[in-house]
């Protein structure tokens, strides 16, 4: 993987980020709530409109995570324009704890909370933050 490559790559997840947790607060004032609900209602399987982000407490908490996503989101894109454009193996050294604190917190929580199915959600999204970090660097040009 070029550096380039890489750098794009964490562009896209950057933004991804910041939009899904743009995401999160439209779903509190807006009809995108279905969408929001959906997503719930899926990580814990079945899929039957069971669940919902309908009480105080659950919209408090998607607001939250929603502007933690967005805040991950934004540093995720300055860390990648200004450190890993300059220094990829110090952008992977600041993202990858980062990104690997995350999956194992946020995956726990979801067993906790009765949605083991969201820790296979996540690891989704742990291929799209890690693979570009991961990956190994482009051979130098002679």
């Amino acid at each position: 993987m070029t550096d380039e490559t890489r750098l794009t790559w964490y562009l896209w997840v950057s933004l991804a980020l910041i939009g899904f947790g743009t995401l999160n607060l439209l779903a509190l004032i807006s009809p995108v709530s279905a969408v929001m609900d959906a997503f719930v209602d899926l990580v814990f399987l079945p899929f039957d409109g069971a669940q919902r982000i309908e009480s105080d407490g659950a919209r408090l908490w998607v607001g939250i995570a929603g502007g933690l996503l967005a805040g991950l989101g934004a540093t995720f894109l300055q860390v990648t324009r200004r450190v890993a454009a300059q220094d990829p193996g110090a952008g992977r050294a600041i993202l990858l704890p980062g990104i690997l604190a995350w999956f194992v917190m946020d995956g726990a929580g979801s067993v906790a909370a009765g949605a083991p199915f969201n820790v296979a959600v996540n690891g989704v999204f742990l291929a799209l933050f890690a693979v570009p970090a991961l990956w190994p660097a482009a051979p130098a040009a002679d």
